[in-house]
């Protein structure tokens, strides 16, 4: 990391510093002395300006995050401009779009594989704060848009939504099949792709259990 920049305020250069250090070395490799280190600053600014380490890396990500979630809001409202009622497509569509071709696309990717190597117990509260609103709006929006399926069936599939959002982001698991690259290297094309798919998973009828199987929420 270059040398702090000395025009840059205090709190932004403790920023600067912590995402550089917890996207390199993780949160718990990268402690706050090392942090006040790279920017420059003593320890103390830390505590002044965010309190604790779980409050500086809640506001990094807050950062990163707090973007793409806005421009999510926005599109959907857009989708709904004029009193119209948005089709499925559109809402996976202002959901997935500022991950696939948004862009800081890079800088998700790297988010996504922070928060997926972090203990989740850890993270659990943090992730409610950053994601909570959205996946209220978002679930809320398919509920009313998939009658025939009940809140957890919506929210089960939406968390699958997710999932196959964030394993295309993060870029593992970069399997070729028979010489056909992973997934198309176009993001408007791949953007294209994952809406058409997972909008007929989410269209798919109610899940019918096999007779020797329960299901229900999980406890």
């Amino acid at each position: 990391m270059p040398p702090p920049d000395p025009k840059l305020d205090t709190k932004q250069r403790i920023l600067d510093a912590a995402e550089v250090l917890f996207f390199a070395k993780g949160v718990a490799g990268s402690s706050l002395r090392a942090v006040t280190a790279e920017a420059g600053v003593n320890v103390a600014a830390v505590h002044y300006h965010f309190g604790s380490k779980p409050e500086l890396l809640r506001a990094v990500l807050e950062r990163r995050i707090g973007p793409s979630n806005q421009e999510r809001f926005e599109r959907l409202e857009a989708a709904r401009a004029g009193g119209r009622t948005p089709s499925v497509e559109e809402v996976l569509e202002a959901f997935l779009a500022p991950m696939i071709v948004g862009v800081e696309v890079q800088k998700m990717a790297e988010t996504s594989a922070l928060l997926h190597r972090e203990p989740r117990e850890s993270l659990e509260p943090l992730l409610r704060q950053l994601f909570g609103e959205v996946g209220r709006v978002f679930v809320g929006t398919l509920g009313e848009l998939l009658p025939q399926l009940g809140p957890h069936e919506v929210t089960e599939r939406f968390q699958l939504v997710v999932g196959v959002m964030v394993h295309v982001i993060s870029g593992h698991l970069s399997i070729e099949f028979e010489g056909v690259p992973y997934l198309h290297r176009e993001p408007e094309l791949l953007l294209g792709v994952l809406v058409q798919f997972l909008a007929a998973g989410l269209r798919t009828p109610a899940y019918s259990a096999p007779p020797h199987l329960e299901r229900g929420p999980a406890s």
